[in-house]
């Protein structure tokens, strides 16, 4: 995808309800879904969602060459059908962050990042029970390679595999989730050093609820970690994460919404017995939907972490957070069945954008 694509629009039925990463990163929300905005990619966060994207189609664009950013973003795509109170679909495509991220922790200890989650398949498959909207996902992903290079590095027999289930409910007000990575494995052979990588249990544990006038609060638990195995050298790392927020959907008028939120989050990573990296952020964000046309909706946010540090890895200092103010804008543009989504932000010294296709039957 053309990091200068000047952004042309995405996704949405008639309600907004349905969209592609373009619109969360246009939201300034996580890609893999938001804790108070109702989105297509909440079916990341909580498997319950799928009953809300029953027959459509999602395409994203991309390639299939790097881990997912805005900037160079992997091509990702799923259909979805309904039968009765049931609905069910397969995705193709989707990089876990949680896998990629506890993986990357290996070149941090002398050795190479193994093979990212590739070749992934999600299947999805949920309903209404009275009221209560279950779902569930089983996400699987593999792949064995004779011969690969990793950064400049040539490597033989590399090879890995992550198996994951995703849980949720929506109960009304209330949602609860429950997603478990149950295998996270690499293994690589660096000119005759073999380099293992056994990853932990790995949980993401939530639950929100919604307040009236249009306010959510929620609160997340995630953790995992890995044995590190270089030669006869082992490595354990831990991860975990807590996150805690408030956010509120206001309507200015029939037509636009805005989007704020709160949040604070409290990371830390332990390496080997000496290492570890603390981080804590409190992080606004005001975004702004609006169907402008009837075929045109445009949004766009503005982020900012109000108050943060973080103590490297390596390190006993602590610094304040960088810079943090983030601005993104896109929008939506609705041809029949079909919904074209896009999103602009500035990244670095570049301009990155995403793009989508939705179809609705």
């Amino acid at each position: 995808m053309k990091r200068n694509l000047v952004l042309a629009l995405v996704v949405l039925a008639s309600t907004s309800v349905f969209a592609t990463r373009a619109r969360l990163d246009s939201l300034g929300e996580n890609k893999d879904g938001s804790f108070f905005i109702e989105d297509s990619r909440n079916i990341f966060l909580n498997a319950a969602h799928v009953n809300h994207i029953k027959d459509s189609v999602i395409l994203e664009w991309g390639d299939n060459q790097n881990y997912d950013t805005a900037a160079d973003s992997d091509a990702e795509g799923g259909f979805f059908r309904s039968h009765g109170k049931f609905t069910y679909g397969v995705y193709f495509g989707r990089q876990a962050d949680t896998i990629r991220d506890i993986r990357s922790v290996n070149s941090q200890v002398g050795g190479l990042t193994p093979l990212a989650n590739e070749n992934n398949l999600d299947i999805y498959f949920g309903g209404d029970a009275g009221g209560i909207e279950w779902g569930a996902a089983l996400s699987y992903s593999s792949s064995d390679k004779e011969s690969t290079t990793i950064g400049t590095t040539n490597v033989t027999d590399a090879d890995q595999t992550a198996l994951a289930l995703r849980l949720g409910a929506v109960m009304g007000a209330t949602e609860a989730w429950a997603n478990i990575s149950l295998a996270n494995d690499a293994e690589l052979n660096n000119g005759g050093t073999v380099e293992e990588f056994d990853g932990k249990l790995g949980l993401q544990l939530g639950v929100s609820h919604g307040f009236g006038h249009g306010y959510r609060a929620w609160a997340q638990y995630r953790a995992n970690g890995a044995d590190h195995i270089i030669g006869a050298t082992t490595t354990e790392s831990d991860f975990s994460e807590i996150t805690v927020g408030l956010g509120k959907t206001t309507a200015l008028n029939d037509n636009a919404n805005m989007f704020s939120s709160i949040q604070y989050t409290n990371q830390k990573l332990e390496l080997g017995p000496t290492n570890e990296q603390v981080s804590d952020a409190l992080k606004a964000v005001v975004g702004l939907e609006a169907d402008v046309k009837e075929w045109l909706t445009v949004r766009g946010s503005v982020s900012h972490i109000l108050w943060g540090e973080e103590e490297p890895l390596t390190a006993t200092t602590t610094n304040t957070t960088d810079e943090s103010t983030s601005v993104a804008g896109g929008a939506t543009i609705k041809l029949a069945d079909f919904s074209i989504d896009g999103s602009v932000a500035k990244d670095g010294n570049n301009t990155v954008s995403r793009l989508g296709v939705i179809y609705n039957f």
